[in-house]
């Protein structure tokens, strides 16, 4: 069987010049008229994508999933018909509380192929970078560790022969103020001698 001969690009281009397909629409919301892209080109879908997710956590990174609603609307009003909304938080987010069937208007517009898509990319791209919060908290957790390993091999010809009550009366008379080797050498005489007084006593 012969290959079937590919379809050029200029064949492509003038089959979708044909079509009766119109990207805008125009629309009205309690006496306001609007206009309502169907298809978001490539980069408004990806900003789409990328603000609701960025939205999602604060910038310690805490994952907020309750915001996940409220950013989808903002982008809904904002990228498929041009809304302008409140820089106010708190006044936005009572603008889309108030909007809800004219989002709903607009959702039922759009090409639903498309707005599927972009909610899929949502969800991914929020399990991504949670999943990096975790692997990052988790490094430097290890980081952590391998620092105080480091530090415990370090200190032990100094504190080696310390029962861990002596080291702990030590490890706080400096806390708070850095280490410093001064007051180390310092809070380790006093701890000692007092450790020898309670023995004595005893």
């Amino acid at each position: 069987m012969a290959k079937a001969k590919r379809v050029s690009i200029n064949a492509l281009e003038k089959a979708i010049e044909n079509t009766t397909y119109k990207n805008e629409c125009t629309a009205e919301w309690n006496g306001v008229p609007f206009v309502i892209t169907k298809r978001l080109s490539l980069v408004e879908m990806m900003k789409f994508v990328d603000n609701v997710s960025k939205l999602c956590f604060s910038d310690d990174g805490v994952y907020l999933p309750e915001v996940m609603d409220y950013a989808i609307k903002c982008n809904i009003l904002e990228r498929y018909a041009n809304f302008t909304l409140p820089s106010n938080i708190e006044k936005r987010y009572d603008f889309i509380v108030a909007c809800t069937d004219l989002i709903e208007s607009i959702v039922a517009v759009v090409d639903e192929s498309q707005f599927k898509s972009i909610m899929r990319g949502i969800n991914d791209k929020v399990d991504y970078m949670a999943q990096s919060n975790v692997e990052k908290i988790t490094k430097n957790i290890e980081d952590l560790f391998r620092s105080l390993e480091e530090m415990e091999k370090k200190l032990e010809p100094i504190f080696g022969d310390l029962d861990s009550d002596t080291v702990k009366a030590v490890m706080r008379s400096v806390s708070g103020n850095g280490i410093d080797e001064g007051k180390l050498m310092k809070a380790y005489l006093e701890s000692r001698n007092t450790a020898g007084t309670v023995k004595e006593a005893d």
